[in-house]
């Protein structure tokens, strides 16, 4: 079998605005988050098949990513919802506009 196999994980950097907390061992950790790939193939050069080969790669990201928990009144939640909702039937409507006045100069 003349397959090829590459492996590849990707990992980032991800933290809370505490850290994630161990009662256990009373310390922060700053775990990371990863993908992982995998496939075979059949490399060729000049129309032939190359040996089989194994390709591991490993990828950390400069970027990092960080959470926290904010906690907003019911009011926030249902105006940020409503802004976008009212966004959504402008933006549409503005389309909607934008098409019929091509179409009565179309027609014209």
């Amino acid at each position: 079998d003349l397959r090829s196999e590459d492996s590849t994980v990707k990992a980032v950097v991800s933290t809370q605005s505490t850290g994630v907390y161990d009662d256990e061992s009373d310390e922060h950790a700053y775990p990371y988050q990863y993908t992982y790939t995998h496939r075979h193939f059949v490399g060729h050069h000049n129309g032939k098949p190359l040996p089989p080969r194994i390709f591991f790669r490993l990828d950390f990201s400069p970027l990092t990513m960080k959470f926290t928990k904010v906690h907003d009144s019911l009011l926030v939640f249902i105006s940020r919802h409503l802004a976008l909702l009212g966004g959504t039937f402008a933006v549409l409507k503005m389309f909607y506009n934008g098409a019929h006045v091509a179409r009565e100069a179309k027609f014209q």
